[in-house]
């Protein structure tokens, strides 16, 4: 996986990353969130689409990093 973006404000994260999985041609976007407390991840989920990410969690488009 190759990160192309992330958003991030407080303890949440969600990376946009380029996957290519084993015995498939191309490339799919997934979305990885993180609840990250005291240094660790509290909480991990993968999704398909940025909508479904921002569902889980406070960030929006607006925390938006890079």
């Amino acid at each position: 996986m190759d990160t192309q973006s992330y958003y991030a404000k407080g303890d949440e994260v969600i990376c946009v990353q380029k996957a290519t999985w084993q015995n498939q041609s191309g490339h799919v976007t997934i979305y990885t969130f993180m609840d990250i407390r005291s240094g660790k991840v509290h909480r991990l989920g993968r999704f398909d689409t940025l909508d479904e990410a921002f569902r889980q969690c406070q960030l929006s488009e607006e925390d938006k990093v890079r």
